[in-house]
């Protein structure tokens, strides 16, 4: 993703943004039974189709006081060349040096020999647009951020020129980039400032506690519905609220989907178990043959409780 992310900078040149799994539990696969019957008294299926759980961005922080001159340094890192098609990519840090967290955004003026440089001003992207903050607020030793590029791809409408001796004008201060070069026949690129917003640490899992089995009819036919129980029992010594409500996953060859749990009954005691119906739609596709079905609840920290039967198709 972060190379399609600096990609996209690059198009906007030329045109002048491991979960460890728990060990999974076999269930020996039980005779065949009717599609329903085996579903006993187990809490219904809910038909409640979700994404899987992620973790986003930190929120974006309050505008705090303009930065200062004062309160700035700058870095450059090289972060794309390329040499058949002329395109050069820079990546430049404005850190807050001073004592306080300040507000910085907007464009900085590009200097070569102390001269302005012609520019064109774009967002400047890199990573996902989501998760950048602007204006950036910055506390002591964070920075923002912009990109700074060239290229050679316009053939017309640069001035085929090459910068050396590059600072920034920001602030009514001046802020050189001594390891800078740009050479294009593009005119250079100058992204806008912005902070990227560090992910938030997922919560610890909460349901890996729980064991999970299966009980699966032995065969399924294509194009129908397998049905089946899944049992999830608490070993430990306190009951365990279903709250928030848990995420799970199921999958039989290339037939699956991620779905949420019937939470009808909030809690599963201590040293209990509550069985809930489950149900996966067997395209038409799927080979007549023996495949293992694959079951997990999944947080945002990671894989919880996961279960395996075996069931053929046909």
């Amino acid at each position: 993703m972060r190379r399609t992310a600096i990609l996209c900078a690059l198009l906007m040149l030329a045109g002048c943004t491991a979960h460890p799994a728990t060990t999974a539990t076999p269930s020996p696969s039980p005779s065949p039974s009717p599609s329903t019957g085996h579903l006993g008294d187990a809490v219904p299926w809910l038909d409640e189709p979700t994404d899987l759980p992620t973790v986003g961005p930190a929120p974006v922080r309050p505008t705090a006081r303009p930065c200062t001159g004062a309160d700035l340094s700058a870095t450059a890192e090289l972060r794309w060349q390329d040499g058949a098609g002329g395109m050069t990519l820079y990546s430049v840090g404005i850190r807050n040096a001073g004592r306080g967290r300040c507000s910085l955004g907007g464009y900085p003026v590009l200097l070569s020999a102390g001269r302005t440089v012609p520019v064109q001003l774009g967002d400047g992207r890199l990573g996902n647009l989501d998760d950048q903050e602007r204006p950036a607020t910055l506390d002591p030793g964070e920075q923002a951020a912009f990109m700074l590029g060239t290229s050679v791809q316009c053939g017309t409408g640069g001035d085929g020129r090459t910068y050396r001796d590059i600072s920034l004008q920001l602030l009514g201060r001046k802020l050189p980039l001594p390891d800078v070069t740009l050479s294009g026949t593009c005119p250079v690129s100058v992204g806008e400032l912005h902070r990227d917003r560090a992910e938030v640490a997922p919560p610890p899992q909460r349901y890996a506690v729980l064991t999970a089995r299966i009980d699966a009819p032995a065969q399924v036919a294509p194009d129908t519905d397998l049905d089946y129980t899944v049992t999830l029992t608490n070993p430990g010594t306190a009951p365990l609220a279903l709250d928030p409500c848990p995420v799970y996953r199921q999958m039989l060859w290339k037939a699956g989907g991620v779905y949420r749990l019937n939470c009808g009954p909030e809690v599963i005691p201590a040293g209990g178990s509550v069985r809930f119906a489950m149900r996966l739609h067997i395209p038409d596709f799927v080979p007549a043959e023996q495949f293992e079905l694959e079951w997990a609840i999944t947080e945002a920290s990671g894989v919880g409780p996961t279960a395996t039967a075996t069931v053929r198709v046909g």
